[in-house]
């Protein structure tokens, strides 16, 4: 019991709220019954946590409550708007919006309502971010207030600090971050980094479907972020990915190449360290959310790592292994926990394997037509630094190929959307509230080959038009 009781303690949404204030994210003003109301909200929802985790600890594997029943959590028990906005004065404000926990009777609505929300927001930016909305039941109290910007953020350093630390660990900056790396770096450690990451990836956004655990409260977190914030919470995916790529990428580069550990180690530390602390002081994620998503990696990293090495060499050097590869990730994609209804988690999980496929299959491609080939030397290599014109080509190199990547996802998921509702002979409508299995089978199923195929660009079709540009990087085949 002294353990579960820790664990409430790390969960507690006070905690977050501590820090938050110690780097000068200020609770909005509110009137004194406003401020009894959200003291009772909070007693409700610290009750009703201590009661999910306490079952959460004797039950994991089976995934149910007490009662034998699936065990649903609602999402807006946790629910926060907060929307930057220009007041008439031409000052920054904001508008901050909780719901109290909801009874059980009504979770199926919320939940409901969750994902029509976070379709929305997929369906206006593209990308597998999420965004909430509240809708105006007569059954549900609301508390909004307007509140200026500067009242809120008193440090502004801090809170553009950690809004690049989380960004550190968001889909854009890898699609970046990974293009960079393959184009520009080496393509050998590219692979396992990126095979490392969906490993880790598929099996921290499973997690959250399975365990089903709230964001923090709000109030008293302020919550300053709406992308993710219809997820579940744990464990924290953003401190699996902000620990496993730049921890991986010093495994793997150390037996590659000659240079000082203990600087890279430095810099992967900065970069878990940021992106975690970023999660608090946006208040997307308790203590416990990010000790969860890092013990995920610290338990992971050992069988993982030789595991990885094993399935790239079986990939790339097997005349199937790209077909494998895909059929592996469809197999992956139905075992994807979720079951029929519609989550942001899933749906993640979906682009996360898409790309990981992409890129892999993008390499072997490469190395069945004998673009690669492997090195004349073993290694470890001595690193060779960039003159100005290398610069200049790496830059040439990123902005052609982002335009490429660019066109072909607006391409293929235009495509692969109206290919897929036609052959399922559905109606397309932009939320998925109480969606049918065609429907989610179609929106999935087009999320996974869209990354796919940019992954395979990223790969194959960007190094190809590189080499006919004459801008190819000289040592691109030679990594194996």
């Amino acid at each position: 019991m002294g353990g579960v009781s820790y664990l409430e303690y790390l969960n507690d949404p006070r905690l977050v709220a501590r820090f938050q204030r110690y780097f000068g994210v200020n609770a909005p003003t509110s009137s004194p019954d406003k401020s009894s109301s959200s003291s009772s909200e909070l007693s409700n929802h610290q009750t009703s946590s201590q009661r999910v985790l306490r079952s959460s600890v004797r039950k994991i594997s089976s995934g149910s409550n007490s009662d034998g029943t699936s065990s649903k959590r609602s999402l807006k028990s946790a629910d926060c708007d907060f929307e930057w906005d220009l007041s008439s004065n031409g000052q920054k404000s904001a508008t901050l919006t909780t719901l109290p926990s909801v009874p059980s009777t009504s979770t199926s609505n919320v939940k409901n309502r969750g994902n029509a929300n976070s379709h929305a927001r997929n369906e206006s930016s593209g990308s597998s971010g999420i965004s909430s909305g509240v809708d105006e039941d007569e059954d549900q109290s609301t508390l909004s207030s307007k509140f200026n910007f500067d009242e809120v953020v008193t440090n502004k350093f801090w809170y553009y600090l950690f809004k690049f630390g989380t960004q550190l660990g968001d889909e854009v900056f890898y699609s970046c971050w990974f293009s960079f790396w393959f184009w520009n770096i080496d393509g050998a450690v590219g692979r396992r980094v990126v095979m490392m990451w969906g490993i880790l990836m598929y099996i921290g956004q499973g997690l959250k479907d399975i365990i089903r655990w709230p964001r923090p409260m709000c109030p008293p977190v302020v919550r300053l972020e709406k992308k993710w914030e219809m997820e579940y919470g744990l464990p924290s995916t953003h401190a699996v990915v902000g620990a496993a790529v730049p921890f991986a990428t010093i495994i793997f580069t150390s037996s590659r190449y000659q240079y000082p550990i203990e600087l890279g180690v430095i810099g992967a530390v900065l970069w878990c360290t940021i992106v975690c602390m970023s999660r608090l002081y946006l208040g997307m994620h308790s203590v416990l959310d990010i000790l969860a998503g890092l013990s995920l990696v610290i338990t992971m990293f050992v069988p993982a790592i030789p595991l990885v090495d094993w399935l790239d060499s079986l990939i790339l050097q097997n005349e199937f292994g790209g077909l494998g590869l895909f059929l592996m990730g469809v197999f992956l994609c139905f075992c994807t926990p979720g079951g029929d209804r519609w989550s942001p988690a899933r749906s993640d999980t979906f682009v996360i394997l898409g790309s990981c496929v992409g890129l892999i299959a993008g390499q072997w491609l490469n190395f069945q037509l004998s673009i690669i080939r492997g090195p004349p030397l073993d290694p470890p290599y001595q690193i060779l630094w960039p003159s100005y014109s290398m610069l200049g080509l790496s830059l040439l190199r990123l902005i052609i190929g982002l335009c490429i990547i660019v066109a072909s996802r607006a391409i293929m998921k235009s495509t692969l959307y109206t290919f897929f509702y036609k052959l399922l002979k559905i109606t397309k409508r932009n939320d998925l509230n109480n969606a049918s299995k065609p429907e989610i089978f179609a929106e999935l199923s087009s999320k996974y080959l869209t990354y796919v195929f940019i992954g395979l660009h990223v790969t194959f079709v960007a190094p190809s038009v590189f080499r006919l540009m004459g801008i190819q990087r000289p040592t691109f085949h030679t990594e194996i």
